[in-house]
């Protein structure tokens, strides 16, 4: 989920923005908020943030 698209399988509005949030920071420790590492993961951020 931290860096695909298993963001999407959630239906639960407030279920989805908590894991967003829980995304959001794990990437911000990782340093990948910014630089996201390989391509995958810079797809997985244009995603997250709609």
């Amino acid at each position: 989920m931290l860096r695909g698209k298993g963001l999407a399988a959630l239906t639960d509005p407030v279920l989805k923005a908590a894991a967003l949030e829980d995304i959001r920071s794990r990437w911000q420790v990782k340093g990948w908020w910014d630089e996201p590492p390989g391509k995958s993961a810079k797809q997985a951020k244009v995603f997250y943030l709609g």
